[in-house]
């Protein structure tokens, strides 16, 4: 049996929706061994006995999320399929696990997108995330492509935003000349796919407001990922602020995830 291998990033705040993360993978996996890594900012120890927890350098907000993700890019395991995960997503989709060892067969690195110019939080505005290309939040990476990323820099620049002002710079971030590319944790994967010429596979942003399908939660904070048309993954954002399914915001999302879920599994 086929591992994947998941690692997030994790603090006290988050704890509640790791563990539901987990569950979540778990029962929807269907032919393969998921395996589970908690790289973590503060001192948080209550853990699962079959969870993997490694001590990344402390620290809250991007930064703190930085630490983590470089954590876990130097605990890649060899040989096997690496995902990296926010701690509030969860899968849609029964059998996700032979989707994405199927994809990983042809493309380098297959993952979630952020949302497009005039979305909730991107605004209209100049300054922007890299669009259309996977980003930080959720992405899988097959075997061959993991020493590519292991030194990779996932730590956030915000106070300095790269101006794209040649059409390299524009096809490599996804954003028009003349935009500003916001620095956010992760903000050079497009430059390693673009100068290592990966394929990749970006999942489909969809709105609860508009082209959701499951995450109809009528806010557009929340996120649903669609592979060819079809609910993959959904993203509540804010884990470190919100309270696990008690804060409003939180118990809708998870109130129409736990009840698709169930309706897939039985």
């Amino acid at each position: 049996m086929e591992n994947i291998n998941v690692h997030a990033t994790v603090a006290s705040n988050s704890l509640k929706y790791f563990e539901y993360m987990c569950d979540n993978y778990k029962k929807l996996a269907t032919s393969c061994n998921v395996r589970f890594f908690a790289h973590v900012i503060d001192g948080t120890t209550s853990f699962k006995s079959d969870v993997i927890v490694f001590r990344a350098t402390a620290g809250v907000g991007s930064t703190g999320h930085g630490h983590g993700v470089t954590s876990a890019m130097q605990h890649l395991v060899p040989d096997e399929i690496n995902v990296i995960s926010d701690c509030d997503m969860a899968f849609l989709m029964r059998g996700w696990d032979a989707r994405v060892v199927e994809l990983l067969k042809t493309y380098d690195i297959f993952g979630t997108t952020f949302e497009k110019i005039g979305g909730y939080c991107s605004g209209n505005g100049l300054l922007q995330t890299h669009k259309d290309i996977p980003n930080i939040s959720w992405f899988a990476l097959p075997a061959r492509s993991l020493d590519t990323f292991r030194t990779a820099n996932m730590q956030p620049l915000k106070q300095i935003p790269l101006p794209i002002t040649t059409p390299e710079l524009s096809k490599m971030y996804g954003l028009p000349v003349g935009y500003q590319l916001l620095r956010d944790t992760g903000w050079e994967i497009p430059k390693v796919i673009y100068e290592t010429n990966m394929s990749y596979k970006s999942l489909y942003h969809a709105r609860p407001t508009t082209d959701a399908i499951v995450v109809k939660t009528g806010s557009d904070y929340n996120e649903e990922y669609q592979l060819d048309g079809v609910p993959f993954l959904a993203h509540q954002r804010g884990s470190m602020k919100h309270r696990f399914w008690q804060d409003p915001l939180s118990k809708n999302f998870y109130d129409i995830v736990d009840t698709h879920v169930k309706s897939l599994i039985g």
